[in-house]
């Protein structure tokens, strides 16, 4: 299977989204990565940016034995992806 089909099936899976006051279905370009399981969506329409944690996806910190390497693999295979996304606010 590939990385692109993988990582596909967890986003897939569901976002865990913090920052918004409201909820938002929308479609956002993920803006950067912050280590393997954590991404940031742009703010769109001049909202603010959006931290995601991907639900169900385990991975190192960066501080971690390989968490660099995670946060590059993430980067390579989403960094620059258009996703749809349902962002809940408070949960």
């Amino acid at each position: 299977m590939s990385r692109s089909i993988i990582m596909f099936a967890a986003f897939a899976v569901s976002l865990m989204c913090a920052e918004a006051s409201q909820d938002i279905y929308a479609t956002r370009v993920i803006k950067d990565v912050i280590d393997g399981n954590t991404i940031i969506l742009d703010g769109a329409d001049n909202q603010q940016n959006v931290t995601c944690l991907l639900w169900g996806v385990d991975a190192p910190e960066i501080d971690q034995p390989i968490g660099k390497d995670a946060k590059a693999f993430l980067e390579d295979v989403v960094k620059g992806t258009e996703v749809h996304v349902y962002i809940t606010g408070g949960h």
